[in-house]
């Protein structure tokens, strides 16, 4: 209904008014993007970037010797607009993507031969796609108490998020973020797994802990949150990460002390004896949950 809506606004009026396409999106856009269009002003030509956003334009045409298809298209997002451009092997895989008004997370790299710089385009994902594609780590967050302040008595949770994690094979890290005492510890896992808002929201029930699962994308290129909806350093759990200090120091920032694991080892143990008692003893590290 609001992209039929934004749609017909945009027919009649020739821009839109109640809402844009991309807001619906924002959560998404702000985890995955690495600029914003408005920001590949600012950077080097060959870098790679990942933009988000809706074709407003997608012209097809043919290269000048060979005649292969290819497209010119101009895509828009919350800051602005840009030329992008599909060369013939990436317009043969993307080609039914390429439509006016749709949606999709681009990967490609900054091109500054002319005076405005454009994208060449590499690969072209529907949104829906955008958080297997683009996730890099999926973070964990484990709190030793819920949101009224009552300890957490984990009744085999640790067991059945391990289980679901171990069926989810992919390609992106496991971090588990685990609080304890007004600590935050970070514990890596050897897991890989396939991301997904399926995966986000199952763990998530599991815990029984909303924003218990984060889903962090590639790193940004100029700066946290670059859409109007998003604050500095958060974008509402998916990719929103504390900023970890060497050597057992505390985040900047405020808030929760942020430690490496071998700054805390008290917090450490605790977690490994909860951990092998919640798995009947079957985890022998917290390294290898």
């Amino acid at each position: 209904e609001l992209r039929e809506r934004c749609a017909n606004e945009k027919d009649v009026l020739g821009f839109h008014v109640s809402s844009h396409p991309l807001d619906e999106f924002s959560e998404l856009i702000d985890a995955f993007t690495t600029v914003s269009v408005r920001e590949i002003r600012q950077v080097k030509a060959d870098v790679e970037v990942v933009i988000a956003g809706m074709f407003t334009r997608v012209r097809k045409t043919v290269t000048r010797k060979s005649q292969d298809p290819m497209a010119i298209t101009t895509v828009q997002d919350l800051s602005g607009e840009i030329d992008c451009v599909a060369f013939p092997k990436t317009y043969e895989a993307c080609r039914h993507l390429l439509e006016a008004d749709g949606v999709v997370f681009l990967k490609g790299k900054v091109d500054r031969r002319r005076e405005e710089p454009n994208v060449i385009i590499e690969e072209v994902y529907p949104v829906s796609e955008a958080p297997a594609k683009l996730t890099r780590l999926v973070r964990v967050v484990v709190k030793d108490r819920d949101a009224d302040g009552r300890a957490h008595a984990w009744n085999g949770e640790l067991r059945q998020l391990h289980t679901a994690l171990r069926q989810q094979k992919g390609t992106a890290g496991v971090q588990i973020e685990v609080h304890d005492a007004g600590r935050v510890v970070m514990l890596s896992t050897m897991l890989s797994v396939s991301a997904s808002l399926q995966l986000k929201s199952q763990v998530e029930g599991i815990l029984k802990q909303p924003g218990a699962c984060r889903l962090i994308g590639p790193a940004k290129l100029l700066g946290v949150g670059h859409t109007p909806h998003a604050a500095a350093g958060s974008n509402g759990g998916y990719g929103a990460g504390l900023h970890s200090t060497s050597g057992g120091g505390s985040a900047s920032g405020g808030g929760d002390d942020v430690l490496v694991r071998d700054a805390s080892e008290a917090v450490v143990n605790r977690l490994e004896r909860n951990t092998m008692a919640d798995h009947g003893g079957a985890c022998a590290s917290v390294d290898r949950y």
